[in-house]
């Protein structure tokens, strides 16, 4: 199953609890909150960019380790966060849901729902129900990472290098660093050499 594939899944399993126009699944390592890995489904990497900046800037109220020190399952992203609801006006979402993912050894990642503008507020009651998916996310996306080889099928590749500027441009990427990202093969969207380095 390719990352587009069970992005998709994964809405297919969530819309059933909590209706959604887009999705983005982040997982974590626990013990380091470093994000390793994820699945997008209709969200446009602007989106996740403008976040992910919010995030590493300190910005980000409903940061996974927040929500941890807070006790809460979930948060949900509307007008009462102006930072956050600012990110999400630009792109055309009027709420965010963003859930937990909880294992037994800790936090594995976040699940972030998205409704566009016009539609039906996220409510809490709409966090207890998708809190449901929590194991089996944890569990699907364990066996997600541990099915196929970890190593590359083909010959080990080269060292390569994307260099970045200030302002998170890609500023220059070697042909071995092209070989890598082809590689990795990041989902849809998300495949621009552009915004795999950022």
């Amino acid at each position: 199953m390719t990352a587009d594939e069970m992005g998709e899944a994964v809405s297919r399993a969530v819309t059933r609890l909590a209706g959604h126009d887009a999705l983005h699944l982040c997982w974590r390592t626990p013990g380091t909150d470093m994000p390793s890995f994820g699945f997008w489904h209709r969200l446009a990497p602007n989106v996740e960019r403008a976040q992910l900046s919010a995030c590493y800037s300190g910005r980000e109220p409903a940061h996974p380790a927040e929500l941890v020190r807070r006790g809460v399952l979930g948060h949900v992203v509307d007008a009462r966060d102006r930072r956050g609801h600012r990110i999400l006006l630009d792109n055309g979402f009027s709420g965010e849901l963003r859930l937990l993912l909880r294992g037994p050894h800790g936090v594995w990642g976040t699940l972030a729902l998205f409704r566009e503008q016009g539609g039906r507020p996220f409510e809490q009651d709409d966090v207890e129900r998708v809190a449901r998916l929590a194991e089996p996310l944890v569990a699907a996306s364990r066996r997600y990472v541990t099915t196929p080889s970890l190593r590359p099928s083909g010959p080990d590749l080269p060292p390569g290098v994307i260099v970045v500027g200030a302002d998170h441009a890609v500023r220059a990427i070697t042909p071995d660093a092209h070989a890598w990202l082809r590689e990795i093969r990041l989902p849809g969207s998300l495949a621009r050499p552009e915004w795999a380095a950022t």
